[in-house]
């Protein structure tokens, strides 16, 4: 089980505020530092909850999972990074707070002109409309990366499109990654799409299954 790692005993402000006192001692003076602190909490929706105790596993009920999580990004951006790089800042929350989470580090990344990098692992069609790129991994190499919107015609043109009404981040995760294919099923796909065509043996090759699984076609065959 993932958990952020904070004094369960400090408010939410008094966190921020030690955090800072770290972090900027050199680069700006006390008043500006608690300009900061106050601002962060802002952009981060903590503003209303700044007083509440953190509080968490073996201690007295504090905020809530989101408010945690959210707390953890705003120690991250005190100082106002140029990269960010975020590890599954959605994992344990509910759709809700996730998206509550990610739109408020999207209005903040195009706020500062901020690159955030962020791995997730299940984002909702919400969470995923709000990335710029995306880049998706299969057995350790790079499956795809671009927009949402050249991923749809990459799949769509090697003969996966995305089904009506379905999270397109699902579809696509299930597509390249083996582990949630039914086997019977998507292996007739396979060798049907890849049979002699290079163009639609593209994608089936970042996931190595067609060696692996003998469905490719005559290697000198062209495409229809």
């Amino acid at each position: 089980m993932q958990d952020d790692v904070l004094m369960t005993t400090l408010t939410v402000r008094e966190a921020v505020h030690y955090a800072a006192e770290l972090q900027l001692q050199t680069k700006m003076g006390k008043a500006d530092r608690r300009s900061r602190v106050e601002e962060t909490l802002r952009q981060m929706g903590l503003s209303r909850v700044a007083e509440k105790r953190i509080g968490g596993r073996g201690a007295s009920k504090g905020i809530s999972g989101g408010e945690r999580r959210r707390v953890s990004i705003c120690l991250e951006i005190l100082a106002q990074p140029k990269v960010l790089f975020l590890d599954e800042p959605t994992s344990g929350l509910d759709s809700a707070a996730a998206f509550h989470i990610m739109g408020r580090i999207a209005r903040m990344a195009a706020r500062e002109r901020m690159t955030v990098i962020a791995a997730v692992h299940q984002p909702t069609t919400e969470v995923f409309a709000l990335f710029h790129s995306v880049c998706f991994l299969a057995y350790g190499r790079m499956a795809f990366f671009g927009t949402p919107a050249v991923a749809e015609e990459f799949f769509a043109m090697n003969g996966f499109p995305c089904p009506p009404q379905t999270n397109p981040s699902e579809h696509y995760l299930r597509t390249i990654n083996k582990d949630f294919e039914t086997v019977t099923i998507f292996s007739r796909k396979l060798a049907s799409l890849s049979n002699g065509c290079p163009k639609k043996r593209k994608l089936l090759s970042y996931v190595g299954y067609g060696k692996r699984h003998g469905v490719w076609g005559n290697k000198h065959g062209r495409c229809n």
